[in-house]
């Protein structure tokens, strides 16, 4: 008897992450939005889905080349007699991180939010150029 297993993509792409950045971290309190990253040869480019937060919500921090995504939707209150018999909508906290190579711009790296998405432009440093040195 074979067992089939269901294919999960998320799980390729911390995978792929995790080798080439080291790990991607999860707060296990918390629901950890999807991500896409994206890698030119002047930077990096984050999407991170959150769909339904204003901006003012969202909190970006980088320390020791770890970028930090977060924040918190309160869960809408029901009035008036009601009852939810079912919700599916995402809310409360979320936080998602991932580490960086050490060559990036830091002081650069630029965000929006529009239509559900968080977009980070993370530049890369330049390359020490090679030069030749003269001995006296």
């Amino acid at each position: 008897m074979t067992l089939m297993t269901r294919y999960n993509r998320y799980n390729d792409l911390n995978e792929f992450v995790n080798r080439i950045f080291g790990e991607m971290e999860t707060t296990e309190s918390c629901w950890a939005p999807r991500m896409d990253l994206r890698e030119t040869a002047d930077a990096y480019d984050l999407l991170v889905e959150i769909p339904g937060y204003d901006k003012k919500d969202i909190k970006v921090e980088l320390e020791d080349n770890i970028l930090s995504v977060s924040g918190n939707r309160e869960a809408a209150k029901v009035e008036d007699g009601s009852k939810v018999t079912f919700s599916e909508i995402r809310q409360g906290k979320f936080h998602r991180r991932v580490k960086f190579p050490a060559h990036i711009e830091s002081d650069k790296i630029k965000a929006s939010y529009s239509n559900g998405l968080l977009h980070l432009n993370i530049p890369k440093q330049e390359k020490a150029k090679a030069m030749t040195i003269s001995v006296n």
